[in-house]
Protein backbone atom coordinates (compact mmCIF):
# COMPACT_ATOMS: atom_id res chain seq x y z
CA UNK A 1 0.00 0.00 0.00
CA UNK A 2 1.53 3.52 -0.61
CA UNK A 3 1.50 6.36 1.32
CA UNK A 4 -2.42 7.76 2.19
CA UNK A 5 -3.94 9.98 4.21
CA UNK A 6 -5.89 8.67 7.38
CA UNK A 7 -9.25 8.58 6.46
CA UNK A 8 -12.46 6.82 6.64
CA UNK A 9 -11.88 4.73 3.86
CA UNK A 10 -8.11 4.16 4.04
CA UNK A 11 -8.40 3.31 7.79
CA UNK A 12 -11.31 0.59 6.40
CA UNK A 13 -8.81 -0.45 3.61
CA UNK A 14 -5.94 -1.30 6.12
CA UNK A 15 -8.36 -2.78 8.83
CA UNK A 16 -9.39 -5.38 6.00
CA UNK A 17 -5.68 -5.92 4.84
CA UNK A 18 -4.76 -6.62 8.06
CA UNK A 19 -7.61 -9.18 9.03
CA UNK A 20 -6.59 -10.86 6.20
CA UNK A 21 -3.05 -10.82 6.61
CA UNK A 22 -3.36 -12.02 9.85
CA UNK A 23 -5.70 -14.79 9.38
CA UNK A 24 -3.22 -16.26 6.59
CA UNK A 25 -0.43 -15.57 9.43
CA UNK A 26 -2.09 -17.45 12.13
CA UNK A 27 -2.97 -20.40 9.05
CA UNK A 28 1.10 -20.78 8.75
CA UNK A 29 1.80 -21.76 12.25
CA UNK A 30 1.92 -25.50 13.34
CA UNK A 31 0.00 -27.13 15.45
CA UNK A 32 2.96 -27.82 17.82
CA UNK A 33 2.87 -23.87 17.96
CA UNK A 34 -0.22 -23.65 18.68
CA UNK A 35 -0.53 -25.96 21.32
CA UNK A 36 2.81 -24.21 23.03
CA UNK A 37 0.28 -21.67 23.35
CA UNK A 38 -2.61 -23.10 24.88
CA UNK A 39 -0.32 -24.66 27.38
CA UNK A 40 0.88 -21.13 28.25
CA UNK A 41 -3.11 -21.06 29.08
CA UNK A 42 -3.42 -18.66 26.06
CA UNK A 43 -6.31 -19.21 23.89
CA UNK A 44 -5.70 -18.76 19.94
CA UNK A 45 -9.30 -17.76 19.13
CA UNK A 46 -9.07 -14.83 21.38
CA UNK A 47 -5.83 -13.66 20.20
CA UNK A 48 -6.40 -12.03 16.73
CA UNK A 49 -5.94 -8.16 16.73
CA UNK A 50 -8.02 -7.09 13.94
CA UNK A 51 -10.27 -5.42 16.25
CA UNK A 52 -7.90 -4.16 18.44
CA UNK A 53 -6.75 -2.13 14.91
CA UNK A 54 -10.00 -1.27 14.08
CA UNK A 55 -10.56 0.41 16.88
CA UNK A 56 -6.96 2.15 16.87
CA UNK A 57 -7.33 3.37 13.36
CA UNK A 58 -11.02 4.90 14.82
CA UNK A 59 -9.17 6.81 17.16
CA UNK A 60 -10.94 5.08 20.27
CA UNK A 61 -7.67 3.53 21.99
CA UNK A 62 -4.21 5.50 21.53
CA UNK A 63 -2.11 2.17 21.87
CA UNK A 64 -2.19 -1.72 21.02
CA UNK A 65 -0.37 -4.30 22.26
CA UNK A 66 1.09 -6.60 20.63
CA UNK A 67 2.53 -9.54 23.10
CA UNK A 68 2.65 -13.06 21.55
CA UNK A 69 5.68 -14.53 23.20
CA UNK A 70 8.49 -15.38 20.44
CA UNK A 71 5.76 -15.07 17.76
CA UNK A 72 5.75 -10.90 18.15
CA UNK A 73 8.51 -9.87 15.45
CA UNK A 74 7.49 -12.25 12.89
CA UNK A 75 3.86 -10.49 13.38
CA UNK A 76 5.55 -7.43 13.19
CA UNK A 77 7.01 -7.90 10.11
CA UNK A 78 4.10 -10.05 8.04
CA UNK A 79 1.13 -8.77 9.28
CA UNK A 80 1.53 -5.10 10.76
CA UNK A 81 4.30 -4.10 8.16
CA UNK A 82 2.42 -5.43 5.23
CA UNK A 83 -1.13 -4.02 6.16
CA UNK A 84 0.01 -0.55 4.99
CA UNK A 85 -1.26 0.96 8.70
CA UNK A 86 2.74 2.54 8.66
CA UNK A 87 2.36 4.49 5.41
CA UNK A 88 -0.77 6.10 7.22
CA UNK A 89 -0.49 9.88 7.63
CA UNK A 90 -2.19 12.57 9.01
CA UNK A 91 -2.17 17.04 8.29
CA UNK A 92 -2.33 18.83 12.02
CA UNK A 93 -3.61 22.41 12.07
CA UNK A 94 -1.85 24.73 13.87
CA UNK A 95 -3.34 27.64 15.62
CA UNK A 96 -4.15 29.44 12.90
CA UNK A 97 -5.33 26.95 10.94
CA UNK A 98 -2.91 26.47 8.51
CA UNK A 99 -1.59 22.89 7.53
CA UNK A 100 1.05 21.49 8.33
CA UNK A 101 3.24 19.25 6.57
CA UNK A 102 1.86 15.60 7.08
CA UNK A 103 2.89 13.56 9.42
CA UNK A 104 2.89 9.74 10.51
CA UNK A 105 -0.62 8.27 11.95
CA UNK A 106 1.47 5.61 14.07
CA UNK A 107 4.16 4.81 15.23
CA UNK A 108 5.72 1.07 16.73
CA UNK A 109 7.62 1.15 19.81
CA UNK A 110 9.79 -2.24 20.97
CA UNK A 111 9.95 -2.94 24.68
CA UNK A 112 13.10 -5.00 25.30
CA UNK A 113 12.39 -5.41 29.07
CA UNK A 114 9.22 -4.49 30.65
CA UNK A 115 6.73 -5.87 33.37
CA UNK A 116 3.26 -5.14 34.29
CA UNK A 117 2.00 -6.37 38.27
CA UNK A 118 0.40 -9.37 36.16
CA UNK A 119 2.30 -9.61 33.39
CA UNK A 120 5.42 -9.79 31.31
CA UNK A 121 6.18 -7.01 28.48
CA UNK A 122 9.60 -8.48 27.50
CA UNK A 123 9.96 -8.75 23.88
CA UNK A 124 6.53 -6.98 23.25
CA UNK A 125 5.58 -4.00 20.80
CA UNK A 126 3.07 -1.18 21.10
CA UNK A 127 1.15 0.05 18.15
CA UNK A 128 1.02 4.10 19.15
CA UNK A 129 -2.00 6.34 17.55
CA UNK A 130 -0.10 9.62 17.18
CA UNK A 131 -3.22 11.42 15.89
CA UNK A 132 -4.31 11.48 19.71
CA UNK A 133 -3.59 14.85 19.71
CA UNK A 134 -6.35 15.93 23.10
CA UNK A 135 -4.90 13.07 25.05
CA UNK A 136 -4.12 13.89 29.08
CA UNK A 137 -1.06 14.97 29.79
CA UNK A 138 -0.91 11.82 32.31
CA UNK A 139 -1.52 10.14 29.06
CA UNK A 140 0.95 11.49 26.96
CA UNK A 141 3.40 11.59 29.80
CA UNK A 142 3.28 7.46 29.59
CA UNK A 143 3.47 7.17 25.83
CA UNK A 144 6.57 9.30 26.16
CA UNK A 145 7.66 6.32 28.62
CA UNK A 146 7.56 3.88 26.43
CA UNK A 147 9.59 5.89 23.68
CA UNK A 148 12.22 5.80 26.21
CA UNK A 149 12.13 2.38 27.30
CA UNK A 150 12.87 1.20 23.95
CA UNK A 151 16.50 2.11 23.95
CA UNK A 152 16.67 -0.58 26.49
CA UNK A 153 18.24 1.51 29.37
CA UNK A 154 15.94 0.12 32.08
CA UNK A 155 13.22 -2.13 32.43
CA UNK A 156 9.52 -0.49 31.75
CA UNK A 157 7.27 -0.99 34.84
CA UNK A 158 3.65 0.11 34.44
CA UNK A 159 1.09 -0.70 36.77
CA UNK A 160 -1.73 -1.82 35.68
CA UNK A 161 -4.02 1.06 36.15
CA UNK A 162 -1.04 2.68 33.60
CA UNK A 163 -1.75 -0.23 31.19
CA UNK A 164 -5.33 0.34 31.13
CA UNK A 165 -4.91 3.91 30.39
CA UNK A 166 -2.91 3.15 27.35
CA UNK A 167 -5.29 0.49 26.20
CA UNK A 168 -8.00 2.56 26.81
CA UNK A 169 -9.67 -0.56 28.78
CA UNK A 170 -12.50 1.03 31.77
CA UNK A 171 -11.14 -1.35 33.84
CA UNK A 172 -7.73 -2.33 35.61
CA UNK A 173 -6.61 -5.93 36.86
CA UNK A 174 -5.71 -6.26 40.71
CA UNK A 175 -1.74 -4.53 41.25
CA UNK A 176 -1.49 -6.77 43.64
CA UNK A 177 -2.59 -10.33 41.89
CA UNK A 178 -1.37 -12.61 44.99
CA UNK A 179 -3.30 -11.42 47.86
CA UNK A 180 -6.81 -10.26 45.13
CA UNK A 181 -9.42 -13.04 46.06
CA UNK A 182 -12.06 -11.93 44.09
CA UNK A 183 -13.24 -12.68 40.50
CA UNK A 184 -12.42 -11.10 37.28
CA UNK A 185 -14.71 -11.56 34.45
CA UNK A 186 -13.26 -11.75 30.84
CA UNK A 187 -15.15 -8.68 29.20
CA UNK A 188 -15.72 -9.39 25.21
CA UNK A 189 -16.99 -7.04 22.57
CA UNK A 190 -17.65 -9.19 19.46
CA UNK A 191 -18.48 -8.24 15.86
CA UNK A 192 -21.81 -10.33 14.75
CA UNK A 193 -21.48 -11.50 11.10
CA UNK A 194 -24.00 -13.10 9.46
CA UNK A 195 -22.83 -16.31 9.94
CA UNK A 196 -20.35 -15.59 12.68
CA UNK A 197 -19.22 -14.07 15.80
CA UNK A 198 -15.59 -12.92 16.06
CA UNK A 199 -13.50 -11.15 18.98
CA UNK A 200 -13.00 -7.96 18.90
CA UNK A 201 -11.16 -7.17 22.11
CA UNK A 202 -11.42 -8.59 25.53
CA UNK A 203 -10.40 -7.17 29.41
CA UNK A 204 -10.90 -8.25 32.95
CA UNK A 205 -13.62 -6.52 35.12
CA UNK A 206 -15.00 -7.20 38.80
CA UNK A 207 -18.57 -7.66 38.99
CA UNK A 208 -18.90 -4.34 40.47
CA UNK A 209 -17.30 -2.36 37.37
CA UNK A 210 -20.19 -3.43 34.84
CA UNK A 211 -21.75 0.05 34.61
CA UNK A 212 -17.93 1.08 34.16
CA UNK A 213 -18.08 -1.46 31.38
CA UNK A 214 -21.43 -0.90 29.58
CA UNK A 215 -20.44 2.89 29.09
CA UNK A 216 -17.24 2.21 27.88
CA UNK A 217 -18.93 -0.87 25.24
CA UNK A 218 -21.81 1.78 23.92
CA UNK A 219 -19.34 4.32 22.96
CA UNK A 220 -16.83 1.65 21.36
CA UNK A 221 -20.41 0.24 19.49
CA UNK A 222 -21.76 4.05 18.67
CA UNK A 223 -18.84 4.57 16.90
CA UNK A 224 -18.26 1.68 14.66
CA UNK A 225 -22.39 1.92 13.81
CA UNK A 226 -21.66 5.47 12.37
CA UNK A 227 -18.83 3.69 9.55
CA UNK A 228 -21.85 2.73 7.34
CA UNK A 229 -19.20 0.41 5.44
CA UNK A 230 -18.78 -1.94 8.58
CA UNK A 231 -21.03 -4.61 7.82
CA UNK A 232 -21.46 -5.80 11.69
CA UNK A 233 -22.55 -4.70 14.90
CA UNK A 234 -20.80 -4.95 18.55
CA UNK A 235 -22.50 -7.31 21.20
CA UNK A 236 -21.22 -7.34 24.90
CA UNK A 237 -20.12 -10.93 26.30
CA UNK A 238 -19.04 -12.18 29.19
CA UNK A 239 -16.69 -15.00 28.86
CA UNK A 240 -16.19 -16.01 31.61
Amino acid sequence: MNAAELNQASALQVYRRFSSLEDQWWDTLSTETLQKLEDMGLNPQNMKLSGEVLFVLLSLKPCLLISLCALSSDFIEKVVNKSGIMDLYFFEEDVDNQETPKKRAFQILHVERGQTPNFDLGGSYFLVNLRDQKASQHKQQLIQRLSISKTGSKPLMLSEKETSILLDYPTALPEDPESFDGTINEVAYAAEFHAKREIMTTYGARDNEMEKVRKHFHLYKETVEKVSDLNFSLKLCVLC
